[in-house]
């Protein structure tokens, strides 16, 4: 079995034959939602549908638009009728407190796990992710990831390029909030994306004494994109370049580049630092932090609520869709 992200167009993933799957999925402004729906189509016989949304954002018109096709079509091919999780778009420990039962029931009858991460939060995903990971047994757990065709950053010199504005929080994700010793110095390992003001705003609560990089690497399909991830770091090593000790890359779905690069920093600095995260890259590079830091729990993983998003102009159509079958985490323990 390929441990990479493939192109659903050149690859089916091997869901069982006639076997009974978890649909997983979050709703969204952005277009790219209902990519889920094409998703779920690889799938063999949708059993039961978790469709995450926010609470704070069922007034806007697009996104329930989203949300009301994304139930009513689950309403037809799932057996059983989909489940809205409806929860505040703060990170805290409640998060999938009120449906854990629900979620672990379902994940004991099914045959397959699915999860579309296109449009969840890197918060909520993380806790997601980490549950299911750690409840699923030996059943299979397959990941979705639906690229856009443009993000908002791509368009430059208009009023419209831009993600995210201001901080309403920043907090431990839940389950990762690592250990703190008084006699250790700060290190913040950033894995870059490219929303700049999010990152600089923890940097700037953090404060760390010492800054590890993580940025993308080369293999960007789009020339605006690759400009907008450059113009991003640029601005990071600018700014914070003197307590910067190294600078790493990763491409874009290299989720096992980002476990190693992760498992380098940790073996190099956790005698002599606390260490925190936060993870600003794509979805499936988070992934791959998420795999590691679920085995070395010392790390903190931090997530950061903006007071708002681009709702509008976030992101633009739907671009390549991509999966993975995550495998058995007990071959990396020694990596």
């Amino acid at each position: 079995m390929a441990h990479h992200f493939t192109n659903i167009q050149n690859s089916y993933p091997p869901f069982k034959p006639d076997g009974k799957t978890a649909f997983f999925c979050h709703s969204s402004y952005e277009p790219r939602t209902l990519a889920s729906i094409k998703s779920s189509e690889r799938c063999c016989g949708i059993d039961s549908t978790f469709i995450f949304h926010t609470n704070d954002y069922l007034g806007n018109e697009i996104y329930e638009q989203n949300h009301s096709e994304m139930v009513a079509y689950f309403s037809t091919v799932s057996a059983n009728a989909p489940v809205e999780v409806s929860i505040d778009a703060d990170i805290n420990d409640g998060l999938i407190y009120s449906y854990q039962d629900s979620i672990r029931e379902t994940l004991s009858q099914v045959d397959d796990i699915a999860v579309d991460m296109s449009t969840f939060t890197r918060g909520r995903m993380i806790c997601l992710l980490d549950f299911i990971i750690r409840e699923k047994g030996d059943k299979p757990l397959y990941l979705f990831y639906a690229e856009p065709e443009k993000y908002a950053t791509e368009n430059y010199g208009g009023d419209s390029a831009w993600l995210t504005k201001g901080t309403k929080s920043i907090v431990s994700v839940p389950g990762f909030s690592g250990e703190r010793q008084s006699d250790k110095k700060q290190l913040l390992i950033l894995l870059l994306g490219h929303d700049v003001e999010r990152v600089g705003s923890v940097v700037e609560d953090v404060d760390p004494d010492m800054i590890v990089v993580v940025s993308q690497g080369a293999l960007k399909s789009r020339k605006k994109l690759q400009e907008a991830s450059l113009k991003s770091n640029a601005c990071i090593l600018q700014k914070y370049g003197d307590r910067i000790t190294t600078i790493l890359t990763a491409p874009p779905r290299g989720w096992e580049t980002v476990y190693d690069a992760f498992a380098r920093i940790f073996g190099m600095y956790r005698n002599q630092y606390n260490i925190t995260a936060y993870l600003d890259g794509t979805k499936m590079q988070v992934f791959g932090a998420v795999t590691f830091c679920q085995k070395n729990p010392s790390i903190e993983l931090l997530y950061m609520e903006p007071e708002k998003y681009n709702c509008d102009f976030y992101t633009d159509g739907i671009g390549t869709t991509w999966w993975l079958e995550v495998p058995n985490m007990d071959m990396f323990k020694k990596r």
